[in-house]
């Protein structure tokens, strides 16, 4: 009788060294030091609502790039400034 066992071993995106374990590299980890799954505007840093933009920090604002509204996974950018995200109705122009 022959017993085959099979070893489960996860394997991770990253291609080196990986300080925070989030899956990214630090080489190309945007915060290398903070566990994130965003991948939209940054690679690898905080993503509260999930959507893929990273959460504005002191370094990185809504004018860098990052989620303005990082509470709400259907809204990022507000590009004409009217407090409305881009995809809300009350922002459609």
């Amino acid at each position: 009788m022959a017993v085959i066992f099979l070893i489960m071993v996860p394997v991770s995106t990253a291609s080196g060294p990986d300080g925070d374990g989030d899956g990214f590299s630090d080489e190309d980890d945007s915060c290398p030091n903070l566990s994130g799954n965003s991948t939209e505007d940054r690679r690898g840093c905080p993503d509260y609502d999930g959507d893929g933009w990273s959460d504005p920090d002191d370094g990185w604002t809504g004018g860098d790039g990052a989620d303005m509204f990082w509470r709400n996974p259907t809204q990022h950018a507000d590009h004409d400034n009217d407090g409305w995200g881009d995809s809300s109705a009350q922002g459609a122009t």
